[in-house]
């Protein structure tokens, strides 16, 4: 089980063929000034790629690789990925290839994937892997460790406080 951040929300349509999907995608309203921080947004990116991922309810599947990947442009706030599935795509559902492509609502391509290939993870050998080794991505925990405080403080010191990156106080 895993759970994902609101950003993730951002797949507004699906119109399905039998080899084919267009996705419509938008960061929900409170995130979308955050498009000018990125050049390809991270969330709107991994939705775009693997919205098809649905169609393979026998199992879950994972990124494994790209063969290619062209950027033309920037994300913009509302857009299309245009997945389609490859031939090449082996028969029994191990991995299955996608060709990509990602254009803004005037048809304006700004993102090709060639080759975007994602894997079946073998379901039994997750549950072994899960239950004798793996306890997670990362692990908290304290490490006691003796730190020297120097005081070089005087009567007369101050201290600068900033409130931004431009301000202070």
């Amino acid at each position: 089980v895993y759970r994902i951040g609101e950003r993730w929300n951002c797949i507004n349509e699906v119109y399905e063929n039998k080899d084919e999907f267009l996705i419509k995608l938008q960061l929900p309203e409170k995130y979308l000034e955050e498009i000018k921080q990125y050049t390809l947004h991270p969330s709107l990116m991994d939705c775009a790629v693997n919205a098809a991922n649905f169609r393979f309810a026998n199992g879950i599947y994972l990124p494994l690789a790209y063969s290619a990947v062209q950027i033309y442009g920037s994300t913009p706030q509302s857009f299309y990925s245009y997945i389609r599935i490859n031939k090449d795509s082996d028969e029994k559902q191990e991995t299955v290839k996608f060709d990509i492509s990602m254009f803004d609502p005037k048809g304006r391509v700004f993102v090709e994937v060639k080759d975007y290939t994602i894997k079946k993870v073998n379901q039994s050998e997750l549950k072994t892997i899960t239950k004798k080794t793996f306890n997670g991505f990362y692990s908290l925990g304290w490490i006691e460790k003796e730190i020297e405080i120097e005081s070089n403080h005087t009567d007369d010191s101050f201290a600068l406080i900033f409130k931004s990156r431009n301000e202070f106080s």
